[in-house]
């Protein structure tokens, strides 16, 4: 190995290579990617390895890649989550209560939110801009009232069904937004790097600032439920 360079004591294998600058473009895939499709055939820099290190009976760590629901977008749907919560925090917007990047939208292109309070008309959408200025992968942005789990997906398509009038509070941007190349909705001819091209889509589930006050919610108070909860085994019910 180099004389240079030290193997982490920690570390299972090691790859050492170059990069030259003059480094010649060599044909890199496809590869089954995170969304359950093959990725495109690019083209990349060569590296030249010049010495591979290991321990004796190394574990290789990595994730078997395609269509969620899989290790990997649990992984990463946690981690994305919390990252982009992060991300607005400094950005100092009030009123977020929980992000939730989805494991079925392959951990990136879908994000909900729930909001404990709109301070403002746009407030909404302030956050819904928000969100895309960090994460460049994500299509689809949905912002709900704290009354909503964003985890729970029963809760939130209530939220699409009954606060949602299409004209009103679906947002259509034109394809002029940044995306992945590993997009299979993206046509080929816009999937080039860096010139990726989409569209993009948020939908206010909220039911503040639409013009009118929503009905009172038909259901028991909680006086009511916790008197049929302590009672939940004289009923016979598991």
């Amino acid at each position: 190995m180099s004389q240079d360079l030290e193997v982490p004591a920690c570390a299972e294998i090691v790859l050492e290579g170059e990069i030259a600058p003059e480094a010649d473009l060599v044909d890199e895939g496809p590869f089954g990617e995170f969304t359950g499709y093959y990725g495109l055939r690019t083209r990349s820099p060569e590296v030249r390895l010049t010495a591979v290190t290991y321990r004796n009976r190394p574990i290789f760590q990595g994730t078997l890649e395609g269509g969620p629901p899989s290790e990997s977008t649990t992984l990463r749907s946690i981690g994305h989550s919390a990252g982009t919560w992060a991300k607005l925090g400094r950005m100092n917007l009030p009123g977020v209560r929980e992000i939730y990047i989805t494991d079925m939208s392959c951990a990136n292109f879908m994000v909900i939110v729930s909001m404990e309070k709109q301070f403002y008309f746009g407030h909404a959408r302030q956050v819904m801009e928000a969100v895309w200025a960090n994460i460049h992968i994500a299509k689809w942005v949905i912002v709900v009232n704290d009354d909503i789990d964003v985890f729970d997906r029963r809760q939130v398509e209530w939220a699409l069904a009954t606060r949602v009038q299409p004209h009103r509070d679906v947002w259509i941007t034109p394809q002029n937004q940044p995306g992945s190349n590993l997009d299979p909705a993206i046509h080929p001819d816009d999937r080039n790097y860096p010139n990726i091209r989409t569209s993009r889509i948020a939908i206010d589930a909220t039911y503040d600032y639409k013009g009118y006050e929503f009905p009172p919610l038909a259901k028991p108070s909680e006086e009511e439920t916790a008197r049929v909860m302590a009672r939940w085994r004289e009923y016979g019910l598991d």
